[in-house]
């Protein structure tokens, strides 16, 4: 009798002529579609695939070769990737009694299997419920400071940990505990077709709560990870970071400020930094939020151009000149003292609640402007905007020209008289500092070259000559004017137009 060794090599050897002959069996009857330019090539494709088959003797091989004659999926190092893990989950699922789905391999396409991959992403082996534990844990990618991130591989731990998040031991949720075994949860949200207790259902906070959620994110990411970034030691923001789309939200379901982004990307980097080197796709809110730190850390350059972003509340200090921006731009909050010269918008611009106090040279803005709660004291001559939103700010006085399609907000300032050429669709305003008989004054020149009109067709100067009509007409305008301070009928059309805002006392 041959030693254990000695058969353990056979095998071994067994399986690997047993793989040579598919090979070449494949290369004869498929090798028009097989990538490769000569024989030995389209063998030496086939060996790089086979070596993704997590299976010892390449039982899978066939199996994955047949996936790639369907032609329903692109066949790259990528999606390799993506078979082996299928296929090492689908090893790992077929030994536990719990699984409860076909164990033969050639029962499932890529679709199936990936669909049956994501309803099992949870199971545990008895052993490992055993040891107390679910089978994957979660990995500490870094740490620094009070930010930790981990990783979690299976749904169930991840929604033990988001349980977690709403707990009275989190110190970042400030809300009253919510616990998994509370009646509202054992219905859920009964207004479904079918009732379900999907606890996002009932309070819209993380749907991980549920393992099977959790399970299908884990199985969309490319790193087959959910990663949760702790702070002080508590559950503080999760991020699925799937392969076409992201979400980095914090424990009240709203995606993150700038400020958190700032404040965990140090921890979170090595995260992105591996997403970065394996090529995979980060999701565009995980790009979007995580790209703008250049922009936040002074890295942009002179007349450079950038999609629109959100950099409210941010630690942004400054931009550089002739920035071209194709969108929105919100800087709201942050530390900007200045705008760069010849910055343009090609949306709206939000600058409210900065210590900027004058608008640059060369400024231009396609949307709506909102300098509101800045120092900001003046404004350009003919200026031309959708919405503007000066409010709360010392602009005493609004220029000559200014054209306003919608909205224009100067309550909470000190202004107290309008300029006859000022148009705009409404106004919001003061009335401790812009009175009822100021606004009608504007309102009477507002609708001066009509009224002019009319009066010039009435009978009251029918058969005169222009000068004489203009002298009547100079004759006219004071009783007109008193007219218009009384009527009823334009109050009522000044009311249209004008809204007042009163001024909050206890604001300082």
């Amino acid at each position: 009798m041959s030693s254990v060794a000695e058969r353990i090599v056979m095998f071994m050897v067994g399986a690997d002529m047993l793989l040579e002959d598919r090979i070449d069996d494949l290369v004869q009857k498929h090798g028009q579609r097989i990538p490769g330019s000569t024989p030995e090539a389209k063998r030496q494709t086939l060996e790089h695939w086979a070596s993704y088959d997590p299976s010892r003797n390449k039982k899978y091989f066939p199996w994955m070769f047949q996936q790639f004659i369907k032609g329903k999926t692109e066949w790259n190092d990528r999606t390799l990737d993506h078979v082996r893990d299928l296929l090492s989950d689908f090893e790992h699922y077929i030994t536990m009694p719990s699984f409860e789905a076909p164990r033969d391999i050639y029962h499932y396409d890529m679709k199936s299997l990936e669909k049956t991959a994501r309803k099992n992403a949870g199971l545990a082996s008895k052993r490992d419920l055993k040891r107390g534990r679910e089978r994957l844990d979660a990995d500490v990618i870094s740490s620094v400071g009070n930010i930790e991130v981990l990783a979690f591989k299976d749904g169930n731990t991840l929604a033990q940990e988001a349980w977690r998040a709403y707990s009275a031991d989190n110190p970042n949720w400030t809300g009253a505990p919510l616990l998994p075994t509370m009646p509202k949860y054992a219905t859920g949200y009964p207004d479904y077709p079918t009732p379900t207790t999907e606890p996002y259902s009932t309070d819209h906070l993380w749907c991980i709560r549920k393992p099977s959620r959790g399970a299908d994110y884990i199985a969309k990411s490319p790193s087959k990870r959910f990663y949760v970034v702790r702070k002080n030691g508590g559950p503080y923001v999760g991020a699925e970071m799937g392969e076409w789309a992201s979400q980095i939200v914090g424990i009240d379901n709203k995606q993150i400020s700038m400020n958190v982004v700032e404040e965990i990307y140090d921890a979170f980097k090595p995260v992105l930094d591996e997403f970065a080197a394996k090529r995979w796709n980060v999701g565009s809110a995980a790009s979007t939020l995580f790209g703008r730190l250049r922009i936040v850390r002074g890295e942009l350059k002179p007349g450079e151009t950038i999609q629109g972003t959100d950099l409210s509340n941010s630690s942004l200090k400054s931009l550089p000149d002739s920035l071209i921006v194709s969108g929105n731009l919100d800087v709201s909050g942050t530390k900007l003292k200045a705008l760069p010269a010849n910055l343009t918008v090609k949306g709206n611009l939000v600058i409210s609640n900065t210590k900027i106090s004058t608008l640059p040279p060369g400024l231009k803005v396609d949307g709506s402007l909102n300098l509101s709660g800045t120092k900001i004291s003046s404004l350009p001559q003919g200026l031309k905007i959708g919405n503007l939103d000066i409010s709360n700010t010392p602009v005493s006085q609004l220029p000559t020209g200014l054209q306003v399609t919608e909205v224009l907000k100067i309550n909470g300032t000190p202004i107290s008289v309008l300029p006859n050429d000022l148009r705009a669709t409404k106004v919001y305003y003061s009335p401790e500092t812009l009175t009822g008989e100021e606004i009608r004054r504007y309102f009477f020149w507002l609708r001066n070259e009509d009224l002019k009109k009319h009066f010039w067709k009435s009978p009251k100067v029918a058969g005169m000559d222009d000068p004489t009509k203009e002298v009547e007409w100079e004759k006219f305008v004071a009783p007109l004017m008193d007219f218009f301070q009384k009527a009823p009928l334009v109050g009522q059309a000044v009311a249209a137009m004008f809204e007042p805002v009163r001024t909050d006392k206890k604001r300082k």
